[in-house]
């Protein structure tokens, strides 16, 4: 008896926790050349060499592309919140607030993968095909501040 009713308050806990972790969207994203750089042409490594800003403005520049100049990759998907220069400002800055393991980073910096990106109100999840998680609090969308930003393998 003791079993059973732990289980039910462990399920309930998950299916109250998985209603609040609802995506508001998600979307692909082939990161290729053309986001790994600037609207000038000059390569983000160059000014940030290895690092996380580089990943968050690679990621940045992607949405740029697709909204903007309209560069887009095949695999480039609609994103229900970064069409416009505040939220890709927001979502690069939470990416540079935050943690990456150096294998994600290297991959995005200098390979070509498609990431899946699940948008979340207070963050986002960046799956990189690695088995990486690109995890980013993005609490300021609500107003809350920003929180963290972890990579961790799924």
């Amino acid at each position: 008896m003791k079993k059973a009713l732990i289980s039910i308050v462990l399920m309930a806990g998950l299916t109250g926790q998985a209603l609040a972790e609802t995506p508001l969207c998600s979307y692909q994203a082939k990161i290729s050349n053309k986001d790994k750089t600037n609207s000038k042409g000059y390569p983000f490594v160059n000014v940030n060499g290895i690092s996380i800003e580089t990943v968050a403005r690679i990621i940045r520049q992607d949405r740029y592309n697709y909204y903007v100049t309209k560069k887009r990759d095949k695999e480039d998907g609609y994103s229900c919140v970064f069409s416009d220069k505040n939220t890709r400002d927001f979502l690069e800055n939470t990416i540079k607030n935050g943690e990456i393991e150096k294998f994600a980073l290297l991959e995005i910096i200098n390979r070509n993968p498609t990431i899946d990106v699940m948008v979340y109100r207070n963050y986002v999840n960046i799956h990189v095909p690695s088995g990486f998680m690109l995890n980013s609090d993005m609490r300021s969308l609500s107003g809350k501040g920003i929180s963290y930003s972890q990579v961790y393998a799924d």
